[in-house]
Protein backbone atom coordinates (compact mmCIF):
# COMPACT_ATOMS: atom_id res chain seq x y z
CA UNK A 1 0.00 0.00 0.00
CA UNK A 2 1.58 3.48 -1.11
CA UNK A 3 1.89 6.12 1.60
CA UNK A 4 -0.59 8.79 2.34
CA UNK A 5 2.00 11.08 0.83
CA UNK A 6 2.14 9.13 -2.16
CA UNK A 7 -1.50 9.06 -2.80
CA UNK A 8 -1.75 13.09 -2.01
CA UNK A 9 0.93 13.85 -4.37
CA UNK A 10 -1.34 11.74 -6.74
CA UNK A 11 -4.97 12.12 -6.04
CA UNK A 12 -4.27 16.07 -4.31
CA UNK A 13 -2.02 18.05 -5.95
CA UNK A 14 -3.18 17.36 -9.34
CA UNK A 15 -6.62 18.58 -8.51
CA UNK A 16 -5.59 21.49 -6.61
CA UNK A 17 -3.21 22.23 -9.52
CA UNK A 18 -6.00 22.68 -12.11
CA UNK A 19 -8.19 24.45 -9.46
CA UNK A 20 -5.64 27.19 -8.24
CA UNK A 21 -4.84 27.84 -11.66
CA UNK A 22 -8.25 28.43 -12.64
CA UNK A 23 -8.75 30.47 -9.38
CA UNK A 24 -6.13 32.51 -10.50
CA UNK A 25 -7.97 33.10 -13.94
CA UNK A 26 -11.68 33.75 -12.57
CA UNK A 27 -10.02 36.50 -10.18
CA UNK A 28 -11.73 34.47 -7.20
CA UNK A 29 -8.88 35.87 -4.54
CA UNK A 30 -10.78 34.44 -1.50
CA UNK A 31 -11.24 30.99 -2.78
CA UNK A 32 -7.54 31.24 -4.25
CA UNK A 33 -6.68 31.84 -1.16
CA UNK A 34 -7.94 29.23 0.72
CA UNK A 35 -6.34 26.60 -1.55
CA UNK A 36 -3.34 27.90 -2.02
CA UNK A 37 -2.69 27.74 1.38
CA UNK A 38 -3.78 24.11 1.29
CA UNK A 39 -2.18 23.55 -1.66
CA UNK A 40 1.25 24.76 -0.15
CA UNK A 41 0.75 22.95 3.07
CA UNK A 42 0.30 19.45 1.20
CA UNK A 43 3.54 20.76 -0.55
CA UNK A 44 4.99 20.84 2.61
CA UNK A 45 3.91 17.93 3.98
CA UNK A 46 6.61 15.39 5.35
CA UNK A 47 4.91 13.18 7.20
CA UNK A 48 1.41 11.63 7.58
CA UNK A 49 0.82 13.73 10.43
CA UNK A 50 1.90 16.99 8.49
CA UNK A 51 -1.09 16.24 6.67
CA UNK A 52 -3.61 16.29 9.59
CA UNK A 53 -4.16 20.44 9.12
CA UNK A 54 -4.83 20.74 5.42
CA UNK A 55 -6.97 17.85 5.43
CA UNK A 56 -9.21 19.37 8.69
CA UNK A 57 -9.54 22.46 6.66
CA UNK A 58 -10.60 20.69 3.28
CA UNK A 59 -13.01 18.41 5.47
CA UNK A 60 -14.76 20.55 7.09
CA UNK A 61 -14.64 23.98 5.11
CA UNK A 62 -14.44 22.93 1.39
CA UNK A 63 -18.31 22.09 1.25
CA UNK A 64 -18.64 25.92 2.75
CA UNK A 65 -16.70 27.39 -0.04
CA UNK A 66 -18.13 25.55 -2.76
CA UNK A 67 -21.16 27.22 -2.46
CA UNK A 68 -19.49 30.65 -3.08
CA UNK A 69 -19.51 32.15 -6.49
CA UNK A 70 -17.79 28.75 -8.54
CA UNK A 71 -17.63 27.57 -11.88
CA UNK A 72 -19.51 24.66 -12.62
CA UNK A 73 -16.33 23.08 -13.34
CA UNK A 74 -14.56 24.18 -10.36
CA UNK A 75 -17.26 23.09 -7.86
CA UNK A 76 -16.74 19.22 -9.03
CA UNK A 77 -13.38 19.80 -9.03
CA UNK A 78 -13.66 21.06 -5.33
CA UNK A 79 -15.93 17.81 -5.07
CA UNK A 80 -13.46 15.23 -5.93
CA UNK A 81 -10.83 17.05 -3.52
CA UNK A 82 -13.28 16.63 -0.78
CA UNK A 83 -14.00 13.26 -1.62
CA UNK A 84 -10.44 11.82 -2.38
CA UNK A 85 -8.84 13.61 1.28
CA UNK A 86 -11.56 11.48 3.13
CA UNK A 87 -10.71 8.31 1.27
CA UNK A 88 -6.97 9.04 2.28
CA UNK A 89 -8.06 9.97 5.57
CA UNK A 90 -9.70 6.96 6.15
CA UNK A 91 -7.07 4.72 5.06
CA UNK A 92 -5.03 6.82 7.71
CA UNK A 93 -6.73 6.33 10.48
CA UNK A 94 -6.90 2.09 9.63
CA UNK A 95 -9.38 -0.15 10.03
CA UNK A 96 -12.49 0.15 12.09
CA UNK A 97 -12.10 -1.36 15.82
Amino acid sequence: MSSALDQVGRALLPLLDILVSDLMSDGNDELLEFFGRIQQSLQRAQTDADLADPFLALITTCEVLAAKDVSPANAVIIDQLLAQAIAISRRLQGPAA
